[in-house]
């Protein structure tokens, strides 16, 4: 994301669908990102999932000319780099 930008609202919805997917972003007509996460993975699968949807929006994945392959790695750096700062706000057990 550019500086300045506002991101569009995420809505998170579980989803039960075929286990090899893990989850998808789609925008909808209000530019709002929806992220669907496979309701039948554990909830750290789910989590992962989650942040790595995100990523996708965040980077604006979903208007990129970039190859699938680029797009995937950035993905997964930004996925990780935001769980890690996650981690540190949430609470321990």
């Amino acid at each position: 994301m550019k500086g300045g930008e506002k991101m569009n609202d995420i809505i998170v919805r579980l989803v039960d669908v075929p286990v090899d997917l893990k989850g998808i972003v789609k925008e909808d007509s209000n530019g709002d990102y929806n992220i669907y996460i496979n309701a039948r993975h554990s909830s750290s699968v789910q989590l992962e999932t989650y942040f790595h949807e995100e990523a996708h929006a965040r980077l604006g994945h979903l208007h990129s000319d970039k190859s699938i392959e680029e797009i995937e790695l950035e993905a997964q750096k930004e996925a990780g780099a935001m769980m890690g700062d996650s981690t540190t706000r949430l609470p321990r057990g």
